[in-house]
């Protein structure tokens, strides 16, 4: 199917996971419709799909991020084999990273940079 033909097309993803497929479709139909049962699923396409602008300062929020002090929180503990339960989803040291990281986001502050 040509770009020219998707452009007057309804896409549905009906078992979107990541949302990937739809983010894929968004400039080329005319709308995406997407569907799955998981809330992280539905977060996903909010993001992937929904969201048009660019953020400006996405490159100084992403270096603050990836610049935090590990920490080890919940992530790490439930899902990393350092955390003591024995799970391998995550690496430790990834395990880490994401919790600091969730731990920053939290925090009101760090929107203001």
């Amino acid at each position: 199917m040509s770009a020219s033909l998707l452009a007057d097309c309804i896409f549905a993803d009906l078992f979107s996971g990541t949302a990937a497929v739809g983010r894929l479709f968004k400039n080329h139909a005319k709308q995406v419709l997407s569907n799955d049962k998981e809330f992280y699923s539905f977060v996903l396409a909010k993001h992937y799909i929904e969201n048009t602008k660019p953020l400006k300062r996405a490159q100084t929020l992403i270096d603050a991020l990836n610049n935090l002090p590990p920490l080890a929180g919940k992530i790490y503990q439930h899902y990393a084999l350092g955390g003591g339960e024995g799970r391998l989803y995550f690496s430790d040291s990834n395990a880490l990273k994401i919790d600091a990281m969730r731990t920053q986001i939290d925090k009101r502050a760090f929107w203001a940079y």
